[in-house]
């Protein structure tokens, strides 16, 4: 006589036989993922463990740079205090201090106004080496800030300049106007201001001359609801 007991006990271990094979190759796979490095770049990509901070340094430069211009030390204490960035904001003031005819208060207005200083500094230096006679310094320093990006402003300027014969405040005017429109995104695109041409069907003739009548409108009836069709009693038996 058969032994239920011991057939569920059998059974019970076939069957966590068959699910530890099953789950082997998932564990495997588990253990060889974990073995994989991950790149510094993927890790950056979602968590910076060292975020930038500026240090004691960074503010101890700022204020030596700001204070060497001749700027007062309330000021000079001001703006490095604000600053995100301490050193470029120095930089920035010191390099346009000593290479262009602005004083170190006009270009420190300029240098904390705007995102990227070092590439403001560029910018006014670059244009006022090539600046022609009547170009105001304060002009250029005001076209490079209202640039987005002072670098790419300076090289059009320049770059326009080698070949133009134009002032310095024509070209800055020109590069500051420069933008990226869209040029026929579809083929029945109007820009903004101007009318929209008729286009005539095939073998329709336009005539101007000739009023057009509109067609009379037909009114039409709706129709009448009908009743749903009468459904005739259901004898109900007696229960009783």
């Amino acid at each position: 006589m058969r032994n239920p007991d011991l057939c569920s006990r059998s059974f019970d271990g076939r069957k966590l036989s068959f699910t530890q094979v099953a789950t082997l190759p998932l564990l495997v796979a588990g253990f060889a993922l974990a073995g994989l490095p991950i790149h510094p770049a993927n890790a950056a990509t979602y968590y910076n463990p060292r975020p930038y901070r500026a240090s004691v340094s960074d503010y101890e430069k700022c204020a030596e740079g700001l204070l060497g211009t001749g700027l007062g030390e309330a000021e000079a204490t001001a703006a490095c205090a604000a600053a995100l960035y301490p050193k470029a904001l120095s930089s920035c003031v010191t390099t346009i201090d000593a290479e262009t005819e602005l004083s170190a208060t006009d270009a420190l207005s300029g240098c904390r106004r705007v995102r990227r200083p070092q590439e403001l500094a560029s910018c006014v230096v670059g244009i006022t080496e090539i600046s022609t006679e009547g170009t105001e310094p304060q002009a250029v320093l005001t076209y490079c800030r209202r640039s987005l990006l002072p670098a790419r402003f300076s090289n059009c300027v320049v770059g326009l300049a080698t070949q133009a014969a134009l002032s310095t405040t024509e070209m800055m005017t020109t590069c500051i106007a420069a933008t990226n429109r869209p040029r026929e995104v579809l083929p029945n695109f109007i820009p903004s201001g101007q009318p929209i041409p008729l286009q005539p069907l095939p073998g329709a003739n336009l005539d101007t001359t000739t009023p057009v009548t509109p067609a009379p409108s037909q009114t039409t009836t709706p129709p009448s609801p009908v009743a749903p069709p009468a459904t005739p009693p259901r004898s109900v038996p007696a229960l009783w």
